[in-house]
């Protein structure tokens, strides 16, 4: 099973369920949840860091390491038919692209990839403006989770 049938799967379980919205993210992300639930993201169905259209596709699309979906837009992506697209990223921004109306759409450039661009260093990173304004930092090892945590929690003791 390729990763667009993964993530119709999910969102179809989640619709099935009854969740408001649904924030995808990668096993390599940092979420820095205390900033996510002041974002104001359900305001839009459809958030990420966008990447610029590709291929025969014609549709920027939220990066796949992390995109949060409003109701609307988890049962526009449950209901999609699936296609030669690999890239579920890729797909489930085309397939929103495609919808109508079409999801009102926001690039939130405070997800992203951070390492390994100069941010190897809890320290550095927490006190870097990255550190003080992203919710997603992306494509971190997993032997850096538990001092990236350490390090928020010295910078922002009480979020």
């Amino acid at each position: 099973v390729g990763l667009p049938e993964k993530v119709k799967a999910t969102m179809t379980w989640a619709r099935e369920r009854g969740y408001a919205s649904v924030l995808k993210l990668d096993d390599d992300s940092y979420l820095v949840s205390d900033r996510l639930f002041r974002a104001g993201l359900e305001r839009f169905d459809y958030v990420g860091n966008f990447r610029d259209r590709n291929g025969k596709y014609p549709a920027d699309y939220a990066s796949g390491f992390g995109y949060w979906l409003s109701s609307r837009a988890v049962g526009i992506i449950a209901d999609a038919p699936l296609t030669d697209d690999t890239m579920e990223d890729r797909w489930v921004g085309n397939t929103l692209n495609d919808a109508h109306p079409r999801p009102l759409m926001f690039d939130e450039k405070r997800f992203a990839c951070t390492y390994p661009t100069g941010v190897e260093s809890p320290r550095f990173l927490w006190t870097c403006n990255i550190g003080k304004t992203h919710i997603v930092l992306a494509q971190y090892p997993s032997s850096k989770f538990q001092e990236l945590h350490d390090w928020y929690k010295r910078c922002y003791p009480n979020a």
